[in-house]
């Protein structure tokens, strides 16, 4: 096993499912696409991950992979957004100190929660990735008294919302980021 392979294996073990494109942004970014597809059907080869072919979004096939059970085919461009916060976060030098998926924190279970730090800061983020039609932040109404009677978090944490229906809803109690599903802000989280 190679040292590239470690590297995709230790990603994978932090983010569980994601695609060729996301491993080569964040780990080969400068080579040809063979290179990570390479890397990675060894990979699977030899059992160390699982992947699959998925029609994502209205694009042709293309293999996913994953490490644990099968994602849900109704699920997977969701929690590809998920991944795809994660390679920007790290390659905008951000240190991912935790991150936990489908937290229960109360009555409230984020699609991700994260802890990251840089240049000594730390800050705690809520994502939330709203790619359907329905109400995700609605739950949020009361997430001071929850967070507070949850946690043992010394501030706030941020909310950050990635959508492609150009919300931009002020919130009580929380910081909110709103982002489009290129997730461009990803940089600014401490501004």
């Amino acid at each position: 096993m190679q040292e590239r392979d470690l590297k995709i294996l230790e990603f994978m073990t932090v983010c569980r499912v994601c695609t060729r494109r996301q491993v080569q942004e964040l780990l080969f970014p400068n080579v040809h696409e063979n290179i990570p597809l390479r890397r990675l059907k060894k990979l699977s080869d030899e059992g160390y991950i699982n992947r699959e072919m998925f029609n994502i979004e209205g694009t042709k096939n293309m293999y996913v992979y994953y490490l644990d059970k099968r994602p849900k085919k109704r699920l997977i461009a969701h929690d590809l957004y998920i991944t795809d916060f994660l390679v920007k976060l790290i390659q905008n030098g951000y240190e991912i100190l935790e991150f936990k998926k489908s937290p229960k924190i109360g009555n409230i279970i984020p699609d991700a929660y994260l802890k990251i730090r840089k240049n000594k800061r730390i800050k705690r983020i809520l994502l939330e990735v709203q790619i359907s039609p329905n109400d995700c932040l609605s739950k949020y109404k009361e997430i001071k008294d929850i967070i507070i009677e949850n946690t043992e978090w010394p501030v706030m944490p941020t909310l950050y919302v990635i959508n492609n229906q150009g919300l931009d809803k002020r919130m009580k109690d929380i910081k909110v980021i709103y982002d489009n599903c290129k997730i461009e802000k990803a940089g600014d989280i401490f501004d």
